[in-house]
């Protein structure tokens, strides 16, 4: 099922958004491959270079969209990456995913436990948080907003 993508189709695109078009598209595929997917509740955005606009349907940071498309757009759905986005101007990608692992790990009383080295690469790098302001179980943990607004490279949002 491997296909190539060669040609940028003629449309007010520039060459960059063309390819951050092709990465999103491939992150997506890549995301599946590894069963990280959960039907429409895994996100992936990407900012178009050089402007304030996310990929696939170019929207802006509020969600609304930047060109005319028949696609819907959910802004609910497109909370939490906005946000982030929005905070770390640096991000040009975020992906928002519910694998079983991340679901797991959310569900359980400490975290992310470092019982072995794939746990020990990343824990370091791993916020935190619950919807509500403060987590009681977790000294570590904060508001969304303060993780994200932090240097973190991954947060874990406990149900």
């Amino acid at each position: 099922m491997a296909s190539t993508v060669t040609a940028m189709p003629s449309t007010r695109m520039s060459e960059a958004e063309w390819q951050t078009r092709l990465d999103l598209a491939a992150c997506y595929r890549l995301v599946d491959l590894f069963g990280w997917s959960d039907l429409v509740n895994t996100r992936i955005t990407a900012r178009a270079p050089g402007h304030d606009h996310f990929l696939t349907v170019k929207i802006d940071a509020e969600g609304n969209k930047v060109e005319p498309t028949q696609s819907e757009v959910n802004s609910g759905g497109f909370a939490i990456p906005s946000t982030i986005h929005t905070a770390r101007p640096e991000v040009a990608c975020v992906l928002h995913t519910h694998s079983i692992a991340g679901c797991a790990i959310s569900m359980q009383r400490d975290g992310l436990l470092p019982l072995n080295q794939h746990a020990l690469q990343v824990i370091g790098d791993v916020a935190y948080t619950t919807t509500r302001a403060e987590n009681p179980r977790n000294e570590h943990a904060s508001s969304p907003i303060s993780v994200i607004a932090t240097s973190w490279s991954c947060a874990i949002m406990a149900c």
